[in-house]
């Protein structure tokens, strides 16, 4: 099928490489294409490029956390929608997004609420 790319920025990508899976619910809507070492606002960051399925787009407030994929350390992205009743928007290949090196669930739902 057809991909787009979007760009994420990471403090950290420990487990991830080229080929990594991105998910969104648990599915797979693509994969990393490329990771380099990029400053970015004089900070930094591990920089990385994931094609995504033409078919998905992915709101503005997603959030793309590194996670766990399997019992050896590999990592995948996971898109987190949780939020469809603002219009906000589609991530394009012209955003660059901040990312979220791995944190635990409970991280996430207090940064939901800060946000709220």
């Amino acid at each position: 099928g057809d991909y787009y790319q979007l760009h994420e920025v990471f403090d950290d990508v420990t487990g991830l490489g080229r080929e990594s899976t991105v998910y969104l619910k648990g599915y797979k809507v693509g994969y990393v294409e490329d990771i380099q070492i990029k400053e970015v606002e004089g900070k930094m960051y591990a920089y990385v490029t994931v094609n995504v399925d033409s078919a998905i787009k992915i709101p503005k407030n997603a959030k793309f956390v590194l996670s766990q994929s399997g019992l050896m350390g590999d990592k995948s992205i996971n898109i987190v929608v949780e939020d469809l009743s603002k219009e906000v928007g589609f991530y394009t290949e012209k955003d660059l997004i901040k990312a979220k090196s791995s944190y635990g669930w409970d991280k996430l739902v207090e940064d939901g609420r800060q946000i709220a």
